[in-house]
């Protein structure tokens, strides 16, 4: 990890996905509400090909459907996959790289917000889940 108070121009912030793999084998869809602060930004809005190229699916799951939303005003990026291939694995879930604002230190892992909704393919809900965030100067 990055020390805090270092300046800034780009960040790494890798998401893992934490939950049984005994419980849950067949984990089918999994979707993140990534909160940012409002010193971070990605070029681009919604799922425009700038943001697609901003995250990167770290699951290594081949096939699945991998998509992505920016909500700039909201400062929350939505990262969602599906896959009726082979089942999503705990774990990293996905990187993004950021932008900083100028002026600004590399932010807390505290200063972000992770809501996950995880579900089997048979539609069961997938409880519990954690989030754990890392952030990363390049």
């Amino acid at each position: 990890p990055t020390p805090l108070g270092v300046a800034c121009t780009q960040v790494d912030v890798t998401v893992a996905v934490n939950f049984s793999a005994t419980d849950f084998s067949d984990v089918a869809g999994v979707t993140v509400g990534l909160g940012y602060p409002s010193t971070l930004s990605i070029p681009g809005f919604g799922n425009e090909p700038t943001v697609l190229a901003r995250v990167t699916n770290l699951t290594g799951v081949q096939g699945g459907l991998f998509s992505v939303g920016d909500q700039d005003a909201q400062f929350l990026l939505n990262i969602g996959l599906i896959s009726t291939g082979s089942p999503i694995p705990p774990g990293n879930f996905a990187r993004v790289r950021f932008d900083c604002a100028q002026g600004s230190t590399v932010p807390a892992a505290s200063a972000f917000t992770c809501a996950i909704d995880a579900s089997t393919l048979a539609g069961n809900q997938v409880t519990p889940t954690q989030c754990v965030i890392t952030v990363v100067k390049p």
